[in-house]
């Protein structure tokens, strides 16, 4: 197995891309290097002998990611990039702060259970949740995502949200409302706010922004 530099890392019927091997294979944020395989071989007979041991012409291998949800292949998020609520105030500059906290009752954090809190301005929306948040437990994660809302101890709303269909090259996974809008008043009893979107944009598992490093620094997501 070669790449277009001419480095060969690998002499076996099938590759399995080693840590070492990381910068020979892929290009940093981008994909697989074009690769080149040559088969060799020896048998018992043939005549004259400098027949018996034969290599094949390099030969073009043209490898693609594997779809999303391969066992063993974890395109899963770990540390958390980005976790905005966006919503708009039914009463025009509020005064004083908010303590706003989210939770996640399927997933779980460095700590347990998986919940981030955060105090902002009651008069400035959105809520940016980031870096607040460490890291995810290494652990698959669904297609929907429920996230329990809420403030100043106010009973909290599940919000449902669903993972997007994002190419691993891109090294992220979104997470985010359906709807554009989703007018939701909030609290329930006695609305201050009307809630319109949820985003969550998490980096791949190995998240030194090295996106290939998520093929190899991983666990086996099938938990």
């Amino acid at each position: 197995w070669c790449n277009d530099k001419g480095e060969c890392f690998a002499n076996s019927p099938t590759l399995t891309i080693n840590p070492s091997d990381i910068d020979k294979v892929f290009n940093k944020g981008v994909g697989f290097k074009p690769l080149t395989v040559t088969y060799s071989g020896e048998v018992d007979k043939g005549y004259p002998e400098a027949t018996r041991t034969f290599e094949s012409e390099p030969l073009p291998v043209a490898l693609k990611y594997p779809p999303d949800g391969t066992k063993g292949i974890c395109y899963e998020a770990q540390t958390v990039d980005h976790m905005q609520v966006a919503f708009s105030n039914i009463v025009s500059n509020p005064s004083g702060s908010r303590r706003y906290r989210l939770s996640f009752p399927t997933l779980a954090f460095d700590f347990l259970p998986g919940v981030t809190e955060i105090t902002e301005l009651a008069s400035e929306p959105p809520v940016n949740f980031s870096p607040s948040t460490p890291k995810f437990q290494d652990k698959k994660l669904p297609e929907t995502l429920v996230v329990n809302f809420s403030y100043d101890g106010n009973n909290p709303i599940p919000i449902t949200l669903t993972k997007q269909p994002i190419p691993p090259s891109f090294g992220l996974v979104i997470y985010q409302t359906t709807d554009s809008n989703l007018a939701l008043p909030y609290p329930e009893a006695n609305p201050e706010i009307t809630i319109s979107h949820l985003q969550f944009q998490f980096t791949m598992a190995g998240s030194d922004q090295d996106r290939r490093k998520s093929m190899v620094n991983c666990q086996q997501f099938d938990r």
